[in-house]
């Protein structure tokens, strides 16, 4: 590509963390896992230059999301149980847009600190943004 232009592949691993669910109808709760998800995106990056070796850019693309949830059962102290079912689908299409900064450290090495969205296309909608500071190989 040209000099202000970069093709580039995101890939972005999202770890599990736990939610307390609470029952509507009684006060008692039980701690679930979120499930672990995966994100790549194809991308196409806009440089600014800002000095020599500092640069801003916006990137868009699109690319899959992989859930890797599976049907899960949980008991509660008092004993109720709760299922909470894998997904129908575990692979979702994206759009991703994103900006932040790079850093080059050298030729070829540098360092980038951006916050990307996505949009994910599951049954129901959603959102996901995240912040991520990246390794970045120019060739």
């Amino acid at each position: 590509t040209s000099p202000g232009f970069a093709l580039g592949l995101d890939v972005r691993y999202g770890f599990s963390a736990r939610v307390d669910l609470r029952d509507p109808v009684d006060p008692e709760t039980i701690t679930a896992d979120t499930p672990k998800n995966l994100t790549a995106a194809v991308a196409l990056y806009k440089y600014f230059r800002l000095s020599g070796r500092l640069q801003c850019y916006a990137s868009l693309g699109g690319g899959m999301e992989i859930l890797m949830a599976e049907e899960k059962e949980y008991v509660s102290d008092l004993g109720s149980k709760i299922v909470i079912a894998a997904p129908a689908r575990a692979v979702s299409p994206l759009a991703a847009g994103g900006a932040g900064l790079l850093a080059m450290l050298s030729r070829s090495l540098g360092l980038a600190l951006d916050l990307q969205a996505a949009a994910i296309f599951r049954k129901k909608f959603q959102m996901l943004a995240s912040p991520s500071l990246a390794l970045v190989l120019k060739f």
